[in-house]
């Protein structure tokens, strides 16, 4: 792991983790993902961010790090789908919306 950087608790960490979109079909996952969106009638465990502060730190990444498929290691403390303080620990890769939660790759 290279270049980190803090942002709003959390600490976003780039590295050299590389899939092909076949691999990356399989590895990512709604499960653990983060957005600002509350998202109704769903059965699955997801992080929330503020609209504002996500879409600054998604601006701060930038679209040629979205395209690339950069993935990042993002720790931390954000509010759960369940409305709870929980603890953000996983790797990530940016999306329009938000971040994808990119599954236990060993």
């Amino acid at each position: 792991m290279t270049d980190s950087f803090e942002f709003k608790g959390l600490t976003l960490t780039l590295t050299d983790l590389a899939f092909n979109d076949q691999e990356l079909q399989k590895l990512l996952t709604f499960e653990g993902a983060i957005t600002h969106e509350r998202l109704k009638g769903f059965n699955f465990h997801y992080f929330l961010m503020p609209e504002y502060d996500l879409n600054t730190l998604l601006a701060k990444l930038g679209d040629a790090e979205r395209k690339a498929k950069r993935i990042y290691h993002i720790k931390g403390q954000l509010v759960s789908s369940n409305l709870k303080n929980s603890s953000v620990d996983g790797y990530y890769m940016p999306t329009n919306w938000g971040f994808m939660h990119v599954e236990d790759h060993k």
